[in-house]
């Protein structure tokens, strides 16, 4: 046994994944070759990271991720600072990570800082030639150098803004009284007067022309005082819009930054009807930026404006102009891979969202966005394709295919109408793409016609496909509600063997070969039974895996059969299960 593939409690013939995979949810499972090695490819749900996951299958060990962006839920909070000749982008996640990027490519750069609580602020800075990082909670201040993650110190400080000036990382917290203090974060050392904040102003510190300044606004008196120098700006820097009064109803948060050597303000507001605005206000000119999406957070410095939000979300824009950034890390919400293929002596994956992730496998990270004009409900891989079903809100289903190389559209056709709920992860065949609706069709994947294929008796009942190939020809199994699994030659249409698997429908399906025969692996939802048929005959192989009476039950999303230590595995994806193993033949 190797260190990660731990023997299940139920028999030797089971085996379940003990890696860590922090919050990661399994939900599919894929075993793809790349540069000689079998890796696992996990899709499914994460609040901390991408949803996706890869593992040496043979030793179980997660393969690192580099691309570090946060999960489904939002950072706590963002910070941008200028490090040298570049602008570093710093996120801490709600699950206590700390990760740092270029902006301007989305690359991530250092190493990723984890701790043990959640912070409220952040900040990288670069002092005395080393990049550093920092977190401030509510009552505490930790600081790492980001090449090697050592933390340099731990503070207790209370309400803390961070600033960089003058070659040091600097915190402002709140004294008793309602003063405030600046201290050098590494010495602790007091660094200049205690100054108080006009009440009901909303504040942030800056840099401009050399001098650090706290800034502040009530939406129509500005603030401005110079922090080393202890005493109050004559004119006040902040450029607020003239409209401020006809559209907002209150000052929710500012943030200021030196743009072309004058001040760029970031306000955002609330107006009368609980609804938040973002404007980016500098002078001579004005960014609209939008109602600011639930539970992100913005950041604004170097230029550049950054935002994070749920699902992934990250974008960054240049600051003067709103220009977004391009970037494979920077894009909206994406989900849980979708198969693999072959680009340019890679193999890549697809993350589906608008636009598309498309990810590297071996290097762990993206490598480019595709838009495809749509938010997709169901995407598959094809070998120079990519297949997108997509709802049109009050329309009937489409099908989308885009090319992988170019991203132009080939073809965007109509599906048969039917619930947007039946639509299933379309499947590649030989003469075209298979799709699962209300039905199953076969389409076309460059001009999108619909293919003169009828798959006979009882395809509508069909919920969930996989291709595969028995006796030289290809096939596809459909699996029905009622537990029944038939098997169809793709080019005639006709039935080839009918597999009744018991249960109440069927969950997941997958092809592999056994000893120079194809064999079919099935999973049933209701009564959950694992199972492994002789495709050819449909004899069943060895004894199945009763799941159903597991506490949690183990309902399987997602099957793959393959190799692993000269033994033929089934490898499944449950809802509340770490991956799982089930060895149906012993090496020889």
């Amino acid at each position: 046994m190797t260190d990660q593939w731990w023997d299940e409690r139920n028999g030797p013939r089971e085996r379940v994944l003990t890696a860590d995979l922090g919050d990661f949810r399994p939900e599919t499972v894929t075993v793809t070759d790349v540069d000689g090695r079998a890796v696992l490819l996990l899709g499914g749900g994460s609040d901390d990271r991408l949803p996706i996951r890869t593992v040496d299958l043979e030793t179980g060990s997660p393969l690192p991720d580099r691309a570090l962006v946060h999960g489904r839920w939002s950072p706590g909070a963002i910070a941008l600072g200028v490090c040298g000749d570049r602008t570093l982008l710093v996120s801490g996640t709600r699950q206590g990570s700390v990760r740092v990027r270029d902006a301007r490519t989305g690359e991530p750069v250092g190493v990723e800082v984890r701790h043990e609580r959640t912070g409220v602020s952040v900040a990288v800075a670069s002092v005395d030639g080393e990049d550093l990082v920092a977190v401030a909670g509510s009552a505490w201040i930790k600081v790492w150098r980001l090449s090697d993650g050592a933390q340099l110190a731990g503070r207790g400080y209370k309400g803390v803004r961070f600033a960089a000036y003058d070659g040091r990382l600097l915190a402002v917290q709140a004294k008793p009284g309602g003063t405030r203090e600046t201290r050098d974060v590494l010495t602790g050392k007091p660094f200049a007067p205690e100054f108080r904040v006009p009440d009901r102003m909303e504040w942030t510190l800056t840099t401009l022309g050399g001098r650090l300044l706290a800034v502040g606004t009530d939406g129509e008196a500005t603030w401005a005082w110079d922090v080393p120098a202890g005493t109050t700006v004559p004119m006040p820097p902040l450029v607020l819009p003239e409209d401020l009064d006809e559209t907002a109803h209150s000052i929710r948060g500012i943030q200021v930054t030196e743009l072309d050597g004058d001040l760029a303000t970031l306000v955002t507001w609330y107006s009368e009807d609980h609804g938040t605005g973002r404007d980016l206000l500098f002078d001579g000119g004005r960014v609209p930026l939008g109602p600011e999406p639930l539970g992100s957070v913005t950041a604004l410095g170097g230029g550049l404006v950054a935002e994070a939000g749920f699902g992934n979300a990250l974008s960054v824009r240049d600051a003067a102009t709103g220009t977004p950034i391009e970037s494979p890390y920077y894009g909206g919400e994406v989900g849980p891979p979708t198969g693999v293929a072959q680009r340019d002596g890679r193999t890549i994956t697809a993350l589906p969202g608008d636009p598309l992730m498309i990810w590297d496998v071996a290097d762990g990270r993206p490598v480019t966005r595709l838009p495809i004009g749509v938010d997709p409900q169901c995407v598959a891989l094809g070998d120079d394709v990519a297949a997108v079903l997509y709802p049109p809100e009050g329309e009937e289903p489409r099908l989308r295919l885009v090319d992988l190389a170019t991203g132009r559209i080939r073809a965007d056709v109509p599906l048969e109408p039917c619930p947007a709920v039946l639509l299933k992860p379309p499947v590649f065949l030989d003469r075209g793409v298979a799709v699962l609706g209300d039905g199953l069709a076969l389409y076309d994947t460059t001009t999108g016609a619909r293919l003169d294929a009828s798959f006979a008796q009882g395809n509508t009942s069909v919920t969930v496909l996989a291709a595969g190939r028995l006796d030289g020809r290809e096939v596809l199994a459909g699996g029905d509600g009622l537990g029944a699994v038939r098997i169809w030659d793709t080019a005639t249409g006709s039935v080839l063997r009918t597999i009744e698997c018991g249960g109440l429908g069927v969950a997941a399906l997958a092809f592999g070969d056994h000893r120079g025969r194809t064999i079919l692996a099935t999973a049933t939802a209701t009564y959950g039974q694992l199972q492994a048929w002789d495709a050819a005959t449909g004899t069943q192989l060895r004894a199945g895996v009763d799941l159903g009476r597991r506490i949690p039950a183990q309902t399987v999303t997602s099957l793959h059969v393959t190799r692993w230590q000269g033994k033929t595995v089934v490898l499944s994806a449950a809802e509340g299960w770490p991956p799982h193993m089930w060895i149906i033949a012993e090496a020889r």
